[in-house]
């Protein structure tokens, strides 16, 4: 199933009003695009700033992959929907 950008902005966002509604564990083999990454970004540039930006949206696919990140940025230790591993401890 394809998620579009709105999708991607509440797994990303710490608060946004379609949170609480975003279940991926419902979702069959969630997808997303190239461009829905792209506008992803755009969107979080405008409201926020650079920073961190890409850690989010790291973030957000890692989520809907499912899968661990494997990265020593501090950021991803807070974010409950994937595990990070340390290069270090491989």
């Amino acid at each position: 199933m394809h998620l579009d950008t709105d999708i991607l902005l509440a797994l990303i966002k710490k608060e946004d009003w379609l949170k609480p509604h975003i279940d991926l564990k419902k979702v069959n083999k969630p997808k997303t695009s190239v461009f829905a990454v792209i506008e992803a970004e755009i969107i979080l540039l405008r409201e926020y700033s650079r920073e961190n930006v890409f850690d989010s949206v790291h973030a957000a696919y890692s989520a809907l992959k499912e899968e661990e990140i494997i990265s020593t940025d501090n950021v991803f230790d807070d974010i409950k929907e994937i595990e990070k591993i340390d290069p270090r401890t491989l």
